[in-house]
């Protein structure tokens, strides 16, 4: 379009040029309008060509819009000075030649700027020009600039006008023509040049820079046109004013175009804006909806007891939740980027996990359909079994694999468990049925079949009442019992077999109870106990006769008992007066010491002694066996501190000691303690080898619901097949130069046993360097008192060693 209409241009200035002379006459409203016509083009232009510029156009549209500016700074003085048109001689102090010298200056000017706008400029040139800062100043100076240009030439051709020539005479041109025409074209055709070889380089054959070359070639044409015409209103000074309007009007024209280009762009821009903004408000919306699906995904997924883990195609974990951190042991910062064969499989599965997975992300064919369970590997080696879900997703072409994981470890343990008891309640002896709520049984073992007669087919879906006598109602209440949630421990019932017949049994009942505690039935556990109930009843009836016997025995003890005492209360009294007839014998013979009478009467007088010492001794076991057995808590240190007063002497003139630790308090008679801790304690230091000082140290320690007291001593010891013998009645050990009955370690043992303790004998342990210490340990042990079992220090008196 823009070359057709600049070769339109000289095929119209060529068509007019034959006639361009012929006049045509004044047109009165022609002018005027022309004029006022080219002054709003040229403003608007100016107007448009600056705000792109302003906008961040490059300088080339500042400087085209210089010539714009120039032809509208230029056309108000030319309308103000041409004759006719506001006075028959023109405004300004204008003469004839004003209006032809403005109309040089403004298609000079108007071409020059377009050409200079148009022109190649040097690169650098160019860029430091678009690079320009503060535009706005930039426009203000360049117009600034050209008003004061354009004021100066107005001031030139009016009140100057006597300094130029004169180039119009009588309404002709000629001398205008004949004198610069040549100039004026030669200035318009090298615009011409120039805006076309910069057209040319730059490429721009469509556009803005076009439009402005044919406006070149428009004022090329009226250039031509006026000067041929060498007149005002001919046919070619019409036409070149046409030309004017053409110059004037394609710049504008293809800034207008461009403009509505850019409003149709800008519009389609805008619809398209709109749409993708519509577009973004969904999509918007939609994020919005997934982010907060996956927020309670991720909430989800965080408070699920199930691990969910989810890896990429090069097996490395990428998802992992606080279930996997405590299943596996491995926290999400130490678990993310590993790979998954290396954190959760076991080693010899990790090779077939790695070539199973390379084979789905070739094929895209899960290996794994639904809930399987597989072995895993905990961070510290241990190794569990877990219920695996796969599910692989496609994102953005990369195969992503999500795995919901269930430790089913327990699960399974659980099922071996349930198994192995299965197994064991049906190889259990004792028969065992399980009820519901309502009492209908639900299970059977073959214990119960052998038991009861019925099979497992026969009674499941029976009631439990079937297993009872009629009219007997214990099963049916210890199964209320235990439906209320108590555990009936075994007792005796009767139970009725498949025949009628009835059964002894021990039956047990318990609740059952569900995962969330609930009673949901009883296990009822039965044991034959007929023969065991036949036992019982021969034992009680052998036990009747032992009882009977017992008493029977208690009556002779008792009698011998009470015979003893007599006896020895019978025989004391004769002894008594053989040892006073003996003393006085003695004291009235006055017999040789080394005589045969002194030595009958010394005979006598021992005899008597000894017998006396056996009579006492029975006396004391009698009593030992038969006085009534009253116990209270008696302090073992005050009953010792009162033997070792009784045994100061002895101890003082044997250079002896007894030492006691912290002693405890015991249940007992206290005066029988005492006899026996006497007679204890007196052995202990009577009992040493000659020239030997006695040493006898007591301690105590607990023992569970009693207190063993020890006495041990540094004596002549008792040897190991003698122990239990010397707590028999008369029996003494062979030893000589020591005086015994036989009788004391009897009674002391007869009186432990009535107070349920024990009385014992043992070797001292040996000594630090394992040599045998001499002496005996003699171990008495005694229930505690109900009073306390603490331990209480020894009175000091009773302790303190004499020498």
């Amino acid at each position: 379009m823009p070359l057709v209409s600049a070769c339109a241009v000289p095929a119209l200035v060529a068509a007019v040029l034959h006639a361009a002379g012929k006049p045509l006459g004044q047109i009165p409203a022609f002018m005027p309008g022309f004029l006022a016509t080219v002054l709003v083009l040229d403003v608007i232009t100016v107007v448009l060509l600056l705000s792109q510029y302003v906008s961040g156009g490059r300088a080339r549209l500042l400087v085209l819009s210089w010539a714009y500016a120039w032809s509208a700074l230029i056309v108000v003085p030319h309308a103000l000075v041409f004759s006719g048109l506001f006075t028959a001689q023109g405004l300004l102090g204008a003469t004839p030649s004003s209006a032809p010298w403005l109309w040089t200056a403004w298609h000079v000017g108007l071409p020059a700027l377009i050409g200079l706008a148009l022109a190649p400029w040097p690169a650098r040139l160019e860029a430091a020009l678009d690079a320009l800062q503060h535009r706005g100043l930039v426009v203000l100076a360049s117009l600034t600039g050209l008003a004061v240009a354009a004021g100066g030439v107005t001031g030139l051709v009016t009140a100057g006008a006597r300094h130029l020539p004169v180039i119009i005479s009588n309404g002709s041109y000629a001398v205008l023509t004949d004198r610069f025409g040549p100039w004026i074209v030669g200035v318009n055709v090298v615009a011409l040049g120039a805006a076309v070889a910069g057209v040319l380089a730059r490429g721009s054959r469509r556009g803005l820079e076009t439009w402005a070359v044919v406006a070149v070639v428009a004022s090329c044409g009226d250039v031509v046109l006026t000067l041929w015409a060498t007149g005002r209103f001919t046919a070619g000074w019409y036409a070149a004013r046409l030309l004017a309007l053409a110059a004037a009007l394609v710049v504008l024209a293809s800034l207008l175009r461009e403009i509505t280009t850019l409003y149709s762009r800008l519009r389609a821009h805008a619809e398209t804006l709109a749409e993708q903004y519509e577009q973004l408000q969904a999509a918007h919306a939609l994020q919005e909806q997934l982010a907060a699906r996956e927020a309670e995904l991720r909430h989800v997924l965080a408070a699920s007891s199930d691990a969910f883990v989810a890896v990429d195609e090069d097996e490395r974990i990428i998802a992992w939740n606080p279930a996997a951190v405590r299943l596996f042991g491995w926290s999400a910062e130490q678990a993310l980027g590993r790979t998954l064969r290396a954190t959760i499989l076991p080693t010899r599965l990790a090779s077939a996990h790695h070539d199973g997975f390379a084979r789905f992300i070739r094929s895209g064919a899960p290996t794994l359909a639904g809930a399987v369970e597989v072995p895993a590997r905990h961070r510290d080696g241990a190794e569990l079994v877990v219920e695996l879900t796969v599910t692989p997703v496609l994102v953005g072409g990369r195969w992503r694999v999500y795995a919901a994981i269930r430790d089913v470890t327990e699960r399974r343990r659980l099922e071996q468990e349930l198994r192995s008891l299965a197994g064991i309640v049906s190889g259990a002896r004792d028969a065992i049925v399980s009820v519901d709520l309502e009492g209908t049984i639900t299970s059977w073992n073959r214990a119960a079949e052998q038991l009861y007669g019925y099979g497992a087919d026969a009674v499941v879906g029976a009631q439990v009442a079937t297993l009872a006598p009629a009219g007997d109602d214990q099963l049916a209440g210890w199964l209320q019992r235990a439906v209320a949630g108590e555990h009936v421990d075994p007792l005796d019932s009767t139970g009725r077999r498949r025949d009628g017949s009835t059964v002894e049994v021990s039956v047990a009942v318990s609740p059952v109870l569900d995962a969330a505690g609930e009673v949901v039935g009883a296990s009822i556990a039965s044991r034959d106990i007929t023969e065991r109930q036949a036992d019982r009843r021969r034992l009680a009836a052998a036990n009747a006769d032992l009882g009977a016997a017992n008493s029977a025995l208690q009556q002779v003890n008792a009698e011998l008992d009470r015979f003893t005492a007599s006896v020895a209360h019978d025989l004391k009294n004769p002894i008594t007066t053989v040892a006073g007839y003996a003393e006085l014998l003695h004291d009235l013979g006055d017999f040789d010491a080394d005589s045969v009478e002194a030595t009958a009467v010394a005979a006598i007088q021992r005899g008597a002694d000894r017998m006396r010492a056996l009579i006492d001794g029975l006396l004391a076991y009698a009593r030992a066996s038969s006085a009534p057995l009253a116990l209270e808590p008696v302090d073992v240190n005050q009953v010792v501190e009162e033997v070792a007063l009784d045994l100061a002497p002895l101890l003082e003139r044997s250079g002896g000691a007894l030492r006691a630790g912290a002693l405890p308090i015991v249940a007992a008679h206290p005066v029988l303690l005492r006899q026996v801790l006497a007679n204890l304690i007196g052995n202990a230091v009577k009992y040493v080898a000659p020239g030997v000082p006695p040493r006898v140290d007591l301690t105590a320690r607990p023992t569970g619901d009693g207190w063993a007291i020890e006495i041990a001593d540094n004596g002549i010891g008792i040897p190991a097949d003698a122990r239990d013998k010397v707590f028999r009645m008369f029996h003494r050990e062979p030893t000589s130069g020591y005086e015994g009955t036989g009788i004391g370690l009897a009674t002391c043992r007869r009186i432990v046993e009535r107070h349920a303790g024990r009385l014992w004998i043992d070797d001292r342990p040996a000594d630090e360097e394992g040599a045998p210490a001499q002496g005996s340990v003699l171990h008495l042990w005694l229930p505690l008192a109900s009073t306390g079992p603490e331990p209480v220090g020894p009175p000091a008196a009773a302790l303190r060693a004499s020498a």
